[in-house]
């Protein structure tokens, strides 16, 4: 049984038992907001600053989770097309024995579901030293759009040392889900 198989049980102390034996420490779905983000990081701060596990990881997973709630705050699709009622992303982080999980997920427009998929399979060989290289020709391009300068899947891949799972599955002519599942090792 899967977290999400859980969740879709209406009984409490089942989810609660799961939230706990998946090592749940934040979950969210909704429509992420600047504020809002701000919030998230907040507490998922708080909630790491509680455990023994070292200050680098921490600063990793920190720094992870800012840049995927930046990614579903400037790409998400807008919600008026979205099948939900109440957000159109969800954010997820765990802890397993040997690190944590980050996992997110949002609708994006088909038309970018290809350019998308494309720069996380690039992404995905890379080795650390191609993935740093990466970083430093984005930031001396200087091609910079309002959303960014397209940093955060390359930061992600870097700090997770390229432990990025990512899938597209279509919704509709219109709209995909893309989720992210990044590992974060101790």
């Amino acid at each position: 049984m899967t977290v999400m198989d859980s969740f879709c049980n209406t009984d409490p102390y089942t989810i609660m038992t799961c939230v706990q034996r998946q090592r749940l420490l934040f979950s969210f779905s909704g429509n992420p907001s600047s504020d809002l983000n701000a919030s998230i990081i907040d507490h998922i701060e708080k909630q790491l600053r509680t455990t023994e596990d070292p200050l680098r990881v921490q600063k990793r997973v920190v720094n992870i989770v800012i840049e995927a709630l930046q990614n579903m705050y400037h790409h998400q699709h807008p919600l008026e097309d979205c099948f939900t009622g109440d957000g159109s992303t969800i954010l997820m982080v765990g802890r397993t024995s040997g690190g944590y999980i980050v996992t997110t997920g949002n609708y994006v427009d088909n038309d970018s579901e290809l350019s998308l998929d494309q720069r996380l399979r690039e992404l995905e060989i890379l080795s650390d030293i191609e993935l740093r290289e990466r970083h430093v020709a984005a930031l001396k391009s200087g091609l910079r759009t309002k959303k960014g300068a397209g940093l955060g899947l390359i930061e992600m891949a870097r700090r997770s040392n390229n432990n990025i799972q990512h899938k597209l599955t279509k919704i509709s002519n219109k709209l995909s889900f893309f989720s992210l599942h990044i590992e974060i090792k101790f």
